[in-house]
């Protein structure tokens, strides 16, 4: 997907407090999981937050959607970090030896430090920081010297079940989540953190029963709910 150039904006340069950003959505309709492993394939790629859900790691590997498998088998190089050291220990007695504890705000793993890479993958970690602007321009000051781009994806504040829920009177959200994010804000927070927005997509689309009906019968999923609809939005930026 493409945005207007919004540069003057992004930077303060001017101000408008009614700004009416264009969007330009494309027809894909893949999930998270999808368009990063597609993103990362035959590239050098950093995987933040590897671990995921430790209990349920078996169960994923299984059903084939384990992030960091996914990424380490279609990756030409991958390394994954994480604080969770339980989860590390874990990972690496099942055999995934490209996993590290590490604190990625203290910059002292030389796996990353001594080479270069195409990509950091940052899924599904921004809305759990208290300052996600802050975090960014850590990031950029740490990383942008061993580091081209980063994957980073959000929730997506216009999900269609954010509005579904708040015709309802209630709120559905992980407790542990600081903030949502639009195609703009995501875009600022990128551009004040030190960051080029190179593409966005809307991942994880939303599909009603008769979607899945007419979707299964041609073969292909080929209709769903409006894409800015969908519950992620997943952003490539370079480091500035």
């Amino acid at each position: 997907m493409k945005i207007e150039n919004i540069s003057e904006f992004l930077s303060d340069k001017k101000f408008d407090e009614g700004l009416k950003v264009q969007l330009d959505f494309d027809n894909e309709r893949k999930t998270r999981i999808q368009k990063i492993v597609e993103l990362s394939t035959n590239k050098k790629v950093i995987h933040v937050g590897c671990v995921d859900h430790m209990p349920i790691i078996e169960e994923k590997i299984r059903n084939n959607s384990w992030l960091h498998k996914l990424v380490t088998d279609a990756a030409s190089e991958c390394i994954g970090v994480d604080i969770n050291k339980e989860g590390i220990d874990y990972m690496q007695k099942i055999g995934y030896s490209n996993a590290f504890f590490t604190d990625l705000m203290q910059p002292t793993l030389p796996q990353i430090l001594s080479n270069q890479w195409d990509c950091m993958i940052l899924g599904e970690i921004l809305e759990h920081v208290d300052n996600p602007c802050e975090f960014l321009k850590t990031l950029n000051t740490l990383y942008k010297k061993n580091v081209d781009k980063i994957i980073i994806s959000v929730p997506n504040a216009f999900c269609y079940y954010n509005f579904r829920n708040i015709k309802n009177g209630f709120e559905m959200i992980n407790s542990d989540h600081r903030s949502t994010f639009s195609a703009y804000t995501l875009n600022k927070i990128l551009y004040i953190g030190g960051f080029t927005l190179n593409d966005l997509f809307y991942v994880d689309p939303i599909y009603h029963f008769h979607h899945k009906v007419i979707n299964k019968l041609s073969g292909k999923k080929m209709i769903s709910l409006h894409p800015g609809l969908s519950n992620t939005l997943l952003a490539i930026a370079s480091f500035r």
